[in-house]
């Protein structure tokens, strides 16, 4: 938009040289022919009056445009003010009638109240039962038979001892004896107490160590565990043993060290010692 330097209103024809309104011209030439124009014609009296009236038009021309302006901006404005208010009052209006239909649906389809009845637990009675006085006999576990007796030969007790009445009953069908000891340590860092038997089967049948006899050692008055690993690689223990033949047996067992400690072999059933021995760690 081009601007008329002298009165400062747009110009619509951009290719004008003169302003419509204050009649001046826009341009540098133009304004250099006026000047010579005015040079070559002689001077006339300037009119005042007439030059105040044109000033007064054309501010009168201008504001009426910012009023037009004006009017226009405030129209769009009060437009889009009224459509504001219709849209809030028709979301309003439609809220309300939906709240006032589902208070309606909700009073049509309500739910009847229904109480659960009270019940009470029946009460049960238990008898009072006691048992019989009953006495029952007592009975020994039933002796099984070794190979010896089913041959024809002198039974012998499940404890290895000959079921003879002769004085080779007294006699013990075995015997073990302490050859060595000594310290070390398992995977989890625990003491292990090894111990070298040498076991010597003096009965008239084949039998193994741990088949007939146990080994239980003490420390201050409390039994040390045996180790579920043994030291024995050959195992020895379990190997069965001719009748006057010997055999050497490794036991292990979790015990402290530097401590007086007591060994004690036995039949399974402890009815006979066959080796007690007491040692330091």
């Amino acid at each position: 938009m081009k601007y008329c330097p002298h009165c400062g209103l747009p110009v619509h024809n951009k290719r004008a040289g003169i302003c419509e309104e204050c009649g001046k011209p826009l341009s540098g030439s133009a304004r250099r022919k006026e000047q010579r124009t005015a040079e070559s014609k002689p001077h006339e009296p300037r009119d005042f009056a007439r030059d105040m009236l044109s000033n007064f038009e054309s501010a009168h021309n201008r504001q009426k445009k910012m009023m037009r302006r004006f009017k226009v901006i405030a129209a769009l404005i009060t437009l889009a003010a009224c459509l504001l208010i219709a849209y809030a009052v028709v979301n309003m209006t439609s809220h309300v009638k939906n709240r006032r239909t589902i208070r309606e649906h909700a009073t049509e389809y309500s739910v009847p109240e229904f109480s659960i009845p009270e019940f009470s637990r029946p009460e049960i009675s238990v008898p009072e039962f006691s048992w019989p006085d009953s006495a029952f006999p007592a009975q020994d576990a039933p002796v099984i038979p070794s190979p010896g007796e089913l041959d024809g030969e002198s039974p012998v007790n499940p404890d290895g001892t000959s079921g003879d009445t002769s004085d080779e009953a007294d006699a013990l069908p075995y015997s073990v004896t302490l050859t060595g000891h000594e310290m070390t340590t398992n995977l989890f860092g625990e003491n292990v107490l090894v111990l070298d038997l040498e076991f010597t089967n003096n009965s008239s049948t084949a039998a193994s160590f741990f088949q007939t006899l146990t080994a239980k050692v003490t420390q201050n008055g409390s039994q040390c565990m045996q180790t579920a690993a043994t030291v024995d690689p050959a195992l020895t223990g379990v190997n069965t043993v001719e009748p006057g033949a010997s055999c050497k047996v490794q036991l292990a067992f979790i015990a402290a060290p530097d401590t007086e400690t007591q060994i004690t072999v036995s039949t399974w059933r402890g009815q006979q010692t066959v080796m007690e021995e007491s040692f330091t760690s």
